[in-house]
């Protein structure tokens, strides 16, 4: 592979969409939320690299929880939210 040009830089690579997973990671469902979370991260992983990434957001197996959660995941840039379970 030739070196680049001086001067000249690798092009930046593109942004990926924040994918926001509610999920009850403690509490009561913790358990279940933890399965769920492994199992996205492994249909991630068999995809390659798509043009998202998944940030999980803890619901704490409440309603508040998972409002506060959607919340916080909007604020961090999550341009999908999927969840939360009930």
């Amino acid at each position: 592979m030739a070196p680049l040009p001086q001067g000249q830089a690798l092009p930046p690579e593109p942004q990926r969409a924040k994918v926001a997973l509610l999920l009850p990671l403690t509490g009561s469902n913790a358990q279940l939320g933890q399965a769920m979370l492994n199992a996205a991260q492994l249909a991630l992983f068999e995809q390659g690299s798509p043009g998202f990434e998944f940030v999980p957001r803890d619901t704490g197996s409440t309603a508040q929880g998972a409002a506060e959660a959607a919340r916080a995941a909007i604020a961090g840039g999550a341009r999908v939210l999927v969840g939360p379970l009930t």
